[in-house]
């Protein structure tokens, strides 16, 4: 099967099926949303959405995609209305929506206006769950900026110096044998975060 085939058979067929057994296995049961934005390489602003629910027919949590909206800004208004957008296309009643996941961006999550307080405004008591990897990221990035630079670059040139050489590496398993008596830790690299 050739790719415009195998395209219209997914988007088509396989895709519709998919998504309609999906809706009917979260029915009325209480759903969370998964929501984040991003821009595609026409530098179009997209935002994605993920539901997770719990399976009666599965009997577990499922998370799945439910859907990818186009957004002409990434407001806090054009946001909300994608998600009721999106939810009333796929008759998922609002009352059921219970939570919504989110990256940190105050656009998704300031307490003043932003997507969600537009969302709870129609769902008094939807919960917000902040990304703990962007909480992560953000604690890591405030810590390493009181750190002297000319520290990070020691920690950097020191992964650097023991990486590329297989003698140091064993020099380097000799002396912590030698200093902490039992098997060396495994040298990582520190690695750059997203801005």
């Amino acid at each position: 099967m050739h790719r415009t085939k195998c395209t219209a058979l997914i988007t088509s067929v396989l895709g519709p099926y998919f998504k309609d057994e999906m809706l009917k296995d979260i029915g009325s049961s209480p759903y969370s949303l998964l929501i984040d934005e991003s821009t595609d390489i026409e530098v179009k602003k997209l935002l994605g959405i993920c539901v997770k629910y719990f399976s009666i027919k599965h009997k577990k949590l499922v998370s799945t995609f439910l859907g990818m909206l186009g957004l002409n800004q990434a407001c806090a208004e054009d946001i909300a209305n994608a998600v009721f957008s999106l939810l009333e296309s796929c008759n998922l009643e609002t009352e059921n929506l219970i939570g919504i996941g989110t990256d940190e961006a105050s656009v998704m999550c300031a307490k003043q206006h932003s997507a969600f307080t537009l969302l709870r405004d129609k769902q008094p008591s939807l919960q917000l769950v902040r990304c703990i990897c962007h909480s992560l990221d953000i604690i890591a990035k405030k810590a390493i900026r009181s750190i002297p630079s000319n520290v990070e670059f020691m920690i950097r040139e020191t992964y650097n110096w023991f990486s590329t050489s297989p003698k140091r590496q064993d020099d380097y398993r000799e002396l912590y044998l030698t200093l902490d008596g039992g098997l060396s830790l495994t040298l990582i690299s520190p690695c750059e975060t997203q801005d």
